[in-house]
């Protein structure tokens, strides 16, 4: 099923019916580290770093590409990217320490947008189905 720019993909992370509400962020969620990815080792991982580059930790080990890292609103988690075999990518997230990682999406589209929804229960992705980008 095809519908179009106005189709998008949710998954669920908590067990939960409410909608996402728009909300601050929390002060105690301020920026003092900033996620990225890097290919020093010859595989594409992921890194947490102070916002003035020190104490760079590597948070994923393994060996499909892990890009594309995504904060979530209260900075607890992160998404990501992992390329699992030629062009089939999935969506990740772990903590923010790199521990409890686990895949929630199937044939994303790696360079797609994504958002976490405010209240960091949902992320909206571009996926292929049936060979479409929805």
């Amino acid at each position: 099923m095809c519908c179009g720019a106005a189709c998008a993909i949710v998954a669920g992370l908590l067990a939960t019916s409410r909608v996402a509400e728009r909300s601050g962020v929390s002060a105690a969620a301020s920026t003092t580290q900033i996620a990225f990815a890097s290919h020093r080792d010859g595989n594409w991982e992921i890194y947490v770093t102070d916002v003035d580059g020190q104490h760079q930790t590597r948070l994923t080990r393994s060996d499909p590409q892990d890009r594309f890292p995504l904060w979530s609103p209260d900075r607890s988690r992160i998404a990501f990217g992992s390329q699992v075999g030629g062009d089939h990518w999935e969506l990740w997230v772990m903590d923010a320490d790199g521990t409890k990682p686990r895949s929630l999406a199937t044939q994303i589209v790696a360079k797609g947008n994504r958002e976490w929804s405010h209240d960091g229960t949902r992320i909206v992705f571009a996926a292929r189905v049936e060979g479409d980008v929805e």
